[in-house]
Order: structure tokens, then C-alpha cells, then sequence
């Protein structure tokens, strides 16, 4: 079992990084997050889905306590061994689309 933090946050702005080269930068609050204790049963975050407001959003996943792996979709179901693994005490970011969710199970 391990803690899975789940923020999905909106990119605003952008910061000059160097040569007119631009990186996306989240804004200071997020859009909306989750926490939920993983099982060896795939569980849905349905409390952050990601709004079909034109703007653009990325999800920020953090296992602690195990590895996870964590899949996208409008109904997603994650499976051992498929989609992303999220290792123990680490962070990824992914870009997100309309209508997705997320959804995590323990790492076999």
C-alpha cells in the first residue's frame, strides 16, 4: 500500500528559460488534488477529473510508502504491469486531456 497524492493543475503562464525558450510553468494553486491509500484493487480518483475549459492542465502523481502503477482515461481501470509505474518517493507529471481521470494500483 503506499499514499498517492493526485493534484491536477492548470499551466497559466510561462517562464523565460534562456534563449526566447519557453517552459510551462503550473500555477501557484492548484486546479484540484487527492490523496488515496493504493490496494492490489485499481480505485479511480474521481473527485479530479480534468475540465473541458480550453485551457491546458498536467497531473502531478507522488507515491510514498510503495510503487504504483497509475493509468489516464474518461473511465480508466489500471492493471499491474501496464501504463505508468510510479516508484516509491518519487513524482511524475503528465499531460492531461479533457474528460480524464485517473486511476492507481499497487505494483506487484
Amino acid at each position: 500500500m503506499a499514499t498517492v497524492a493526485v493534484t491536477l493543475s492548470a499551466v497559466s503562464n510561462h517562464a523565460n528559460s534562456g534563449l526566447n525558450a519557453v517552459m510551462p510553468v503550473a500555477d501557484a494553486a492548484a486546479y484540484d488534488s487527492d490523496d488515496l491509500t493504493s490496494s492490489g484493487t485499481s480505485q479511480q480518483v474521481t473527485t479530479v477529473v480534468v475540465p473541458s475549459d480550453g485551457r491546458q492542465y498536467f497531473w502531478t502523481i507522488t507515491a510514498s510508502g510503495g510503487n504504483v502503477w497509475v493509468t489516464f482515461g474518461s473511465n480508466p481501470t489500471a492493471t499491474a504491469g501496464t501504463s505508468w509505474l510510479i516508484v516509491d518517493g518519487t513524482t511524475r507529471d503528465f499531460a492531461a486531456s479533457a474528460g480524464q481521470m485517473t486511476a492507481v494500483i499497487d505494483a506487484a
